[in-house]
């Protein structure tokens, strides 16, 4: 199995990450980077999951905005085994507050990964797929199939 790790960034940008089943892989990607930076940009992600073809994409941000409160339901329910994150607040009270940039980026990240074929983990059984576990620092899982074609590897409801 193949993962694409995604840590999320404003000003650094986007650090990729390739896992090859128990170990880390280092690859050249064919993105195009600029010279002496080993980030990329959100235009340069669907480029980037193209050419790894990953079976599993995890992204270090939350998916979206929560539906009401302070915080998602899987941001309150980690909490319960002693796992902290950063609350995500619903629309009308991050969409132009600075900190959430990042949370920002994220979403777009997630809407780059969708199109290639990756849809967000919903619930249930994820045939193709294996969801990343989520922790403070470490990926949020985005399932899917085997590249940007278009297909998806997934039945998973987003």
């Amino acid at each position: 199995m193949r993962s694409l790790g995604i840590d999320v960034g404003v000003r650094k940008g986007l650090d990729l990450v390739v896992l090859e089943r128990d170990r880390l892989e280092p690859r050249a990607l064919r993105v195009p980077v600029r010279r002496g930076d080993r980030r990329i940009r959100i235009p340069e992600l669907e480029p980037a999951i193209r050419d790894v073809e990953p079976d599993v994409v995890a992204i270090d941000s939350p998916p979206g905005w929560a539906r009401r409160g302070s915080s998602r339901l899987t941001e309150r329910e980690i909490r319960f085994f002693g796992i902290q994150s950063y609350g995500t607040p619903t629309r009308d009270r991050g969409i132009d507050h600075p900190f959430y940039e990042w949370m920002r980026v994220g979403f777009e990240a997630f809407r780059v990964a969708e199109r290639c074929g990756y849809p967000r983990y919903g619930r249930g059984a994820a045939r193709g797929s294996w969801p990343a576990v989520s922790q403070p620092g470490r990926p949020r899982s985005a399932p899917g199939g085997p590249g940007c074609s278009g297909e998806r590897g997934s039945d998973s409801t987003a």
